[in-house]
């Protein structure tokens, strides 16, 4: 029941760590969390840059966001530019807030991979064959449906907000598309 009744902004395994195994359990969750933060912030630095750096390349994106570092060998135009939005993001809210916002991005993404597969599987592109197919794939695209329709209803404000920020990019793909064109 102390679960049930925690603050929004407080992390459960945190709490829980504490009445179980006092401050030193307390010391070692906050430890774990941290280690967990930084990991996670790792593999995203890595990746995001990544992707800009690849839409550069393919034209979706700004073109000096493919230079490679002489010395170092990254896309540091594209790490900048990763780190200018994430910076932007987080003086946009609280991590709540932004948590909130992501996961209805995120799933409607997960969801999205998922429907490709199956198109692509249809048309022959994947002649793999996988245990499992195609309920799997429909499964996580319901699933995935229903918590997108449970974030509109639970935080409709935040949704909305995630909805925006992938709609913002949509003007900039029309904007580099027209001038492949060219």
């Amino acid at each position: 029941d102390q679960i049930a009744l925690l603050d929004k902004n407080k992390i459960a395994a945190d709490v829980v760590s504490l009445k179980l195994f006092g401050p030193y359990g307390h010391f070692f969750i906050t430890i774990l969390i941290l280690i967990s933060s930084l990991g996670s912030l790792n593999g995203i630095i890595i990746s995001y840059s990544r992707l800009y750096y690849k839409m550069s390349l393919d034209g979706y994106f700004f073109r000096n966001a493919s230079n490679i570092h002489s010395r170092f060998g990254t896309p540091h135009i594209s790490l900048v530019l990763s780190m200018l939005m994430s910076t932007g993001l987080v003086f946009s809210g609280t991590f709540d807030t932004l948590t909130d916002m992501i996961v209805f991005a995120g799933f409607l993404f997960y969801a999205l991979l998922a429907y490709g597969l199956i198109k692509m599987k249809s048309k022959g592109r994947i002649v793999v064959e996988k245990i499992g197919y195609p309920i799997v794939p429909i499964l996580f695209i319901l699933f995935s449906l229903a918590l997108m329709v449970n974030c509109f209803f639970s935080d409709f404000f935040q949704t909305i907000c995630g909805v925006g920020l992938i709609a913002s990019g949509v003007p900039f793909y029309y904007y580099f598309k027209r001038k492949e064109l060219r």
